[in-house]
């Protein structure tokens, strides 16, 4: 295989592949050729792209309801901040630690200790969290407590 052969296959690897894969969060980092010119391909892909880590506080929340859900059954109230934000169980006082949850549920996927929030009447929770990508929604409000997270989504349960 020649170098101009060998250039038209990189380019269409490159391209094909490549495209399918950016919408996955890889990309093609090299394209090269062994000595028998059978391509060969290194991908890369960041470690832990924003919508994998949006997609991880999904699924942390559905824990996370599914307790405070269990919770009401138990006592007829969600944990109750009078509706002031707290982190949701960074200090002992915190509402959300009534729950019990694993460290890891309520740890923010960027190792924040400062992963989610929580504010509650008793009747209505809303859980707030970082948003890094369109995987989670924008929270329609943000709270003035919160103005140092420049994007946030949230949940808020009737």
């Amino acid at each position: 295989m020649n170098n101009t052969q060998k250039t038209f296959l990189r380019n269409l690897i490159v391209g094909t592949l490549g495209a399918g894969l950016t919408t996955l969060g890889f990309w093609v980092g090299d394209v090269g050729f062994n000595e028998t010119t059978q391509p060969a391909i290194t991908l890369v892909a960041p470690i832990d792209p924003p919508s994998f880590r949006d997609a991880e506080r999904l699924t942390e929340w559905a824990l996370i309801e599914r307790e405070l859900g269990g919770f009401k059954e138990r006592f007829g109230t969600y944990p109750n901040t009078d509706g002031s934000i707290q982190t949701f169980c960074l200090f002992p006082e915190d509402m959300g630690c009534l729950l019990n949850l694993p460290k890891e549920v309520i740890t923010d996927p960027l190792g924040s200790d400062y992963g989610y929030w929580y504010r509650s009447d008793g009747v209505v929770y809303t859980i707030f969290a970082t948003r890094e990508s369109e995987a989670s929604p924008p929270c329609p409000e943000h709270p003035e407590h919160l103005t140092y997270i420049p994007q946030l989504t949230c949940k808020t349960t009737p």
